[in-house]
């Protein structure tokens, strides 16, 4: 699957990749993702659904998970530093809470006129079968229009790896 900045999901054979949500994207805690417009698909038995992407079956996947913030104007920054954290949890059967599989976090210094971030983190995880995956973001209101609407910067994915 695929996940873009406007609810993009795309996966091909056993993969997924996204791109991150603006606006009404966004679900509790969650992100929330497109599975159709743009560059989004979901195929080889992935299921994405109200911000849970579902494994299709147990094995080794690739998880990664990028997403670029930028600077907004007229925004006063709590402290001289933001700091950004992305997070990916899984949740199971056989817990039935999240439990975090990949975390990326980094600052920024509150006193440049103009910046942008782009924060990824990825790994290799072995997932059972009906596991939901989850994104969530310390700072949703940074993920700019312009750039959540560039899916190369900012995108979500899983690729089961052959055995």
């Amino acid at each position: 699957c695929y996940y873009s900045s406007h609810n993009f999901i795309t996966l091909t054979f056993n993969f997924l990749l996204s791109l991150a949500p603006r606006g009404d994207n966004f679900d509790g805690k969650y992100l929330k993702w497109e599975s159709i417009i743009g560059n989004a698909f979901c195929h080889g038995g992935f299921n994405y659904s109200s911000g849970n992407l579902v494994v299709p079956r147990q094995g080794l996947y690739s998880v990664f998970l990028q997403i670029t913030y930028e600077s907004m104007e007229d925004f006063l920054c709590p402290s001289e530093e933001l700091r950004l954290k992305n997070e990916v949890v899984v949740i199971s059967d056989n817990y039935n809470k999240d439990v975090p599989l990949l975390s990326s976090v980094d600052t920024v210094n509150c006193t440049m006129e103009q910046w942008s971030k782009s924060i990824y983190t990825g790994g290799l995880f072995f997932l059972e079968a009906n596991s939901r995956l989850r994104v969530t973001s310390s700072d949703l209101d940074h993920i700019s229009d312009l750039i959540s609407k560039k899916e190369s910067q900012v995108f979500f994915g899983a690729v089961l790896l052959h055995q």
